[in-house]
């Protein structure tokens, strides 16, 4: 199931909204991603582009077509378009940086989705995923967009990206919290009692996995197909036919 640019908008518009942006880029501090001189930001962004410096020279926007977009920045030149999530419009090797959120969940197939993002990103980028979390409480509140679309166990995330080449190099629990609005449920106690396992994200960042090849393979014995038997004529058992001296007259 898709969602609406305009429910995403109104969404962290709100108190709630606030404190879901502040824990995100809370987390990403934490993890260190390097900002490349380029950088994508897949899905719903603007809460996030503060946390990334000069960003109106350096973010790009793109956005499923299902969902809709809006134009960004508002008062310079725009940054944002409309993509299929897994057909991208970038060449190859465009982007050091890759942040999806918003994204991954709402994809109709999401191999090719993370194989398109490993197309564009350059070697050694750093690809960050916001996904939510199926344990959580935040992923059966619909009041919030990570009510929607497909969640992921930290367990079936890791198969999937498995499947894709791609191994979690560092992961960090997000919203360890109610996905509530009252001050209460946002506390910052909740952060310190909150079991990781059922936090409302998870924010991992992934990297290429290395394919070993086998150098000098031990040969494999193919048996050599027989020729297929032919009947061959056989002399006949009477023996040569006797010669004939006789002169006709």
């Amino acid at each position: 199931m898709s969602i609406d640019v305009r429910f995403l908008r109104d969404f962290y518009n709100t108190a709630l909204g606030q404190r879901t942006a502040q824990d995100l880029l809370r987390v990403l501090a934490a993890m260190d991603c390097p900002v490349g001189e380029k950088t994508l930001c897949l899905g719903y962004g603007i809460p996030l582009f503060s946390g990334f410096p000069d960003p109106e020279k350096t973010v790009f926007w793109a956005m499923p077509a299902r969902q809709g977009i809006m134009p960004w920045p508002e008062d310079h030149n725009n940054r944002a378009v409309l993509v299929q999530d897994h057909r991208l419009p970038f060449v190859h090797d465009t982007f050091d940086t890759i942040l999806a959120m918003h994204s991954l969940e709402f994809s109709q197939d999401p191999e090719a989705f993370l194989q398109d993002i490993l197309r564009i990103s350059t070697r050694g980028g750093s690809i960050v995923l916001i996904v939510p979390n199926r344990l959580g409480l935040w992923a059966h509140r619909d009041q919030t967009p990570f009510g929607y679309g497909h969640p992921y166990t930290l367990f079936q995330l890791t198969e999937l990206l498995r499947r894709c080449c791609l191994k979690i190099t560092v992961k960090k629990p997000v919203l360890l919290f109610w996905p509530y609005a009252p001050r209460w449920a946002t506390h910052p106690f909740w952060s310190r009692v909150w079991p990781q396992a059922l936090a409302g994200a998870w924010c991992v960042r992934i990297e290429r996995e290395a394919v070993w090849a086998v150098v000098n393979p031990k040969p494999v014995f193919v048996p050599a197909r027989r020729a297929p038997l032919v009947a061959m004529p056989q002399p006949s058992g009477y023996g040569p036919l006797p010669r004939c001296d006789t002169k006709e007259p």
